[in-house]
């Protein structure tokens, strides 16, 4: 992780492989001149050892809870398959959110795919990392509307204000 710890950044933990895909395509965007590569970073699967959108999510309540109160200008975003249930959609939201501490909740986020992230490579291309990283410095919402991503609009615009100044200004 190149990230300090004690500077305004973000972690992303995702779910799995093609989540991670999809993180390292939205940092990896070199079509954004300004977007601030050096404060964000991507768990690897070995960091996290589990898979799953359940598992991660309670991993990081159970070890990493302490570790986000001590760096407290750390932002966590956690990437998981929403699996094709709009019921699990809110049933998936409703659960993280739950987990989450009040002095907390304004730096943890939860998006994902409405089916798998693989559904959604297959029908946004393999650059949808970092098509949703140029929606989000031009503030707009193209990819985010898209019928598996637009279920993460609310979570997209209650984070905005934390992540944008991290990354693009």
């Amino acid at each position: 992780m190149s990230v300090n710890n004690y500077q305004p950044h973000i972690i992303v933990v995702a779910e799995d492989d093609a989540n991670r895909d999809i993180a390292y395509g939205f940092i990896g965007s070199s079509s954004i001149p300004s977007f601030n590569h050096r404060k964000i970073a991507v768990l690897s699967l070995s960091d996290v050892g589990k898979q799953g959108w359940k598992k991660i999510i309670d991993w990081f309540f159970e070890k990493k809870l302490e570790e986000m109160r001590k760096f407290q200008k750390r932002i966590i975003i956690f990437l998981i398959d929403f699996d094709k249930k709009t019921q699990g959609t809110e049933n998936r939201l409703t659960y993280f959110k739950k987990q989450i501490p009040k002095d907390l909740q304004e730096r943890m986020f939860l998006l994902g795919s409405l089916k798998e992230a693989e559904d959604l490579k297959r029908e946004l291309g393999t650059d949808i990392g970092e098509n949703l990283a140029k929606d989000c410095k031009e503030k707009t919402k193209i990819y985010w509307e898209h019928y598996l991503l637009k279920h993460n609009l609310s979570e997209l615009e209650r984070m905005q204000p934390f992540v944008y100044p991290i990354l693009f200004e």
